[in-house]
C-alpha cells in the first residue's frame, strides 16, 4: 500500500475539498492501492501569532520518509518561514513532489496559466467592450496566483473606471455590493470581471464575467503525475 501526503493550508477557516476530491478520483480510476494522508492547517486565519504557530505545527507531524510521494498546495501559508521550511523538508525527502497552483523550483507543477487567462479577460474588455480605463483589485502580493494575474499598474484619479478587474469572484461580488451602497451598479456605471468561476459569479445579479478554474482537475493531474 503506497502512501501520499497532501500538505495544504486552508483559505482562512475554509478547507479546500477540491484537492482531495481530484486526487481520490484519479486513484479510484487507476484502481491503485494508495492511501492519502492530509495535513491541513488554518494558520493564516487568526491575528493571534501563537494560534497560527500552533496551527502550523501540523506540518511537523509527518515523517516524510514514510511516504511514497508528496502533493503540496502552499498558496495560502502566511508565514514565509513556515513556507520555506515545508519546501525544504519536501526537497530533503528526495521523493517525487507535485506543487499545485504554485510553481516551485525542483518540483513538478500543475496549475492554470494565470497570466494568459487574465490577459484574455482584459483583451475582451478592451477589444469587445471598448474599455480603456481599468482598476485592478488583487490579493496579497505573496500569493503566487495573485501576483501572476497582476498585469499592470493602476492610476487612480477619483473617477470610476470603464472596468474593474478583480482577482477572484469573491472580490468581484464584494465590489458590486460596496458600489451599490454608493449608488453605482454594474454594468451601467462600470463593467466588472472575476476569476475562478465560482457559483456566486453565475448566480449573482447581474452575473459576473469570470474565468473557469477547476481545481479538482489540477489535483487530478498532480496525482496522475505521481502514479506515473
Amino acid at each position: 500500500m503506497r502512501k501520499v501526503a497532501l500538505i495544504t493550508d486552508g483559505w482562512r477557516r475554509l478547507f479546500t475539498y477540491a484537492w482531495p476530491a481530484g486526487i481520490l478520483q484519479r486513484i479510484k480510476e487507476r484502481d491503485e492501492e494508495v492511501n492519502l494522508y492530509i495535513f491541513n492547517s488554518t494558520g493564516n486565519w487568526s491575528r493571534d501569532a501563537g494560534y497560527n504557530r500552533a496551527e502550523y505545527n501540523i506540518f511537523n507531524l509527518p515523517d516524510l520518509s514514510e511516504f511514497d510521494g508528496i502533493i503540496l498546495e502552499l498558496n495560502n501559508i502566511s508565514s514565509p518561514a513556515v513556507l520555506a521550511e515545508v519546501i525544504h523538508k519536501a526537497k530533503q525527502s528526495h521523493l517525487p513532489v507535485v506543487s499545485i497552483a504554485n510553481e516551485l523550483e525542483d518540483f513538478y507543477y500543475v496549475g492554470i496559466d494565470n497570466y494568459s487567462a487574465m490577459k484574455q479577460v482584459i483583451a475582451h474588455m478592451h477589444e469587445v467592450h471598448n474599455c480603456k480605463k481599468f482598476w485592478l483589485l488583487v490579493g496579497a502580493d505573496s500569493n503566487y496566483e495573485s501576483s501572476c494575474r497582476l498585469q499592470g499598474m493602476l492610476d487612480y484619479d477619483k473617477e470610476l473606471p470603464d472596468a474593474i478587474i478583480c482577482i477572484n469572484d469573491n472580490v468581484a461580488v464584494a465590489v458590486c455590493e460596496a458600489a451599490a451602497q454608493m449608488g453605482f451598479t454594474a454594468p451601467k456605471d462600470f463593467r466588472i470581471t472575476g476569476f475562478d468561476n465560482f457559483d456566486k459569479a453565475g448566480f449573482y445579479t447581474p452575473s459576473i464575467t469570470t474565468v473557469g478554474h477547476i481545481r479538482e482537475e489540477a489535483a487530478y493531474k498532480g496525482m496522475d503525475i505521481l502514479l506515473k
